[in-house]
């Protein structure tokens, strides 16, 4: 497999860290009620935003997953790699304007990106908010991502350049 290859593939990481999260999240709320704690259910709370924020980092993402495949046929492998290590930044501010979007007129000045100080409240509704999570969630994708690409090459399952083959020996007629 090439790197390209891997990087395309790579794109449904998300979907399938979802998946995870979705499956951990059916599991502990069918458990008895256990007194976890605190890391634990910080955890798990981080589990649920990423199971219901599908709701709202779907369209986005999808937006992005379309051009990161339309890139992998147009330019190299190296170039691929960066685009792919930067893409969280990209997915953080489309949250922001689709939030925006869908929020429309109800988002004042103090709402978009509020002083924590002064309104910690209004931290956790407004686009800022949705970009740092996107931020978080996005760098974790990026590292299992990055983590899988290195163990593939460890173990020779991505090759970028191919051994050339031996000439054919001819023997005199």
């Amino acid at each position: 497999m090439k790197t390209a290859t891997y990087l395309r593939l790579s794109l449904l990481i998300p979907f399938v860290v979802w998946g995870i999260c979705l499956l951990i999240f059916a599991i502990t709320n069918l458990a008895p009620e256990t007194n976890n704690g605190p890391v634990v259910n910080f955890l798990l709370v981080l589990f649920v935003f990423y199971v219901f924020g599908i709701i709202g980092w779907l369209l986005p993402y999808l937006l992005l997953a379309l051009i990161l495949l339309i890139l992998s046929f147009r330019v190299g492998a190296q170039t691929l790699i960066k685009v792919f290590a930067l893409s969280p930044v990209i997915m953080a501010a489309f949250i922001m304007v689709f939030v925006i979007g869908i929020l429309g007129d109800s988002l004042t000045p103090g709402t978009l990106a509020p002083d924590i100080d002064a309104a910690g409240g209004e931290l956790w509704s407004s686009p800022v908010w949705f970009g740092i999570v996107s931020l978080v969630w996005g760098y974790i994708s990026v590292a299992i991502g990055f983590g899988m690409y290195r163990l593939l090459q460890a173990l020779p399952v991505i090759r970028d350049t191919e051994t050339p083959m031996a000439p054919a020996v001819t023997e005199p007629a």
